[in-house]
C-alpha cells in the first residue's frame, strides 16, 4: 500500500464526514417547525444506539451473557429517559463488569 492511496482514502473520508456534518448547518438555519421531523430527530440518537448495540450483542467475543446484560441495561436507562451519555456509560460498565466475572456468573447459574 503506497502513500498516495492512504492520502486519497483520508481525503475521501474527510470530505464525506465534513459534508454530512455541514449539510444540516446549511439547510437548517431556522428552528424546525415540522412536528414529524422534530420527533424523528428526537428519537434518532436512540435509533443509532440500537443499531450499534444489536450486532455486538449477538456477535460478542466473550459470550452472549455480557452483551445481553449491557443491552438490557441500555433499554432500561433509555426507557427512563436518561441522556445518551448515561445510557452508553452504564451499558458499557455493566458489559465490562459482566465480561470480567463471566465465568463466575455462568458457574453460579449452573452452565
Amino acid at each position: 500500500m503506497n502513500n498516495i492511496y492512504v492520502w486519497v482514502c483520508i481525503l475521501i473520508l474527510f470530505v464525506t464526514t465534513y459534508f454530512t456534518r455541514m449539510l444540516p448547518l446549511i439547510f437548517c438555519k431556522n428552528q424546525i417547525k415540522n412536528t414529524f421531523l422534530r420527533s424523528l430527530l428526537a428519537y434518532l440518537p436512540y435509533a443509532v444506539l440500537t443499531s450499534m448495540l444489536i450486532p455486538e450483542v449477538f456477535m460478542a467475543q466473550y459470550g452472549l451473557l455480557p452483551g445481553l446484560l449491557g443491552f438490557i441495561v441500555a433499554i432500561v436507562f433509555s426507557y427512563l429517559n436518561q441522556s445518551l451519555i448515561v445510557v452508553l456509560a452504564m451499558s458499557t460498565i455493566v458489559t465490562y463488569v459482566s465480561m470480567i466475572f463471566n465465568s463466575q456468573i455462568m458457574s453460579f447459574l449452573g452452565f
